[in-house]
């Protein structure tokens, strides 16, 4: 099963009183009777690691690959510190980002940290 967050990490219900997580419960219910895939707010290994250890299966990562497109390369060979987790408006045009993307995420306040 996938779901999509607006963070993984954070993401709470509405009517939260327990304090756990969306995917907490996710996972719960379905009590590994299927893998669960998540994606929401992931741009480093670490949050990466972080989401597995709630017992994710899979974790996506959508926001890190557009501003970093060799992360796999960077988290693979232990250079975390060199992971951008804001979008530079200067790299759009070498990331390749299509013009579209770059609209939506100029838009969506809030969707990407931008850089100065």
């Amino acid at each position: 099963m996938h779901v999509s967050l607006s963070s993984v990490l954070t993401a709470k219900p509405v009517d939260d009183q327990d304090g756990q997580l969306v995917i907490e419960s996710v996972i719960a219910r379905l009590n590994g009777r299927l893998p669960v895939v998540s994606a929401g707010h992931i741009r480093t290994p670490a949050e990466a690691r972080q989401a597995l250890e709630l017992g994710l299966s899979v974790v996506a990562v959508g926001q890190g690959l557009v501003m970093n497109p060799n992360w796999l390369e960077l988290a693979a060979s232990g250079r975390e510190a060199e992971i951008r987790t804001a979008l530079q408006p200067a790299t759009v045009e070498a990331h390749r980002i299509p013009g579209k993307l770059w609209g939506v995420i100029q838009a969506a306040t809030g969707w990407f940290t931008l850089a100065e």
